[in-house]
């Protein structure tokens, strides 16, 4: 169980920082092949993430959500936002 709490502690820490480069060398770390090559993606499915993690602070999941609608793209939370 340790495995999966030091991802998603990290993955948390990585998704806080709204650092597209961090985040792709996360993904990088668990899946290599899987990263998208164009950092607007992992923009935006970063911001994606954020609302869908309801562990993470409902400030941090509502900039979010405000950022994807202002872009025209939906957002992934569970509707608790």
């Amino acid at each position: 169980m340790t495995e999966i709490n030091d991802f998603i502690t990290r993955r948390n820490e990585v998704l806080r920082t709204r650092d597209v480069d961090k985040v792709m060398d996360f993904l990088k770390e668990w899946n290599p092949d899987a990263v998208p090559k164009s950092s607007d993606v992992v923009e935006v499915g970063m911001h994606k993430s954020i609302t869908a993690v309801a562990s993470l602070p409902i400030e941090d999941r509502l900039a979010s959500k405000k950022w994807l609608a202002d872009r025209g793209y939906y957002s992934l939370d569970d509707g608790d936002l």
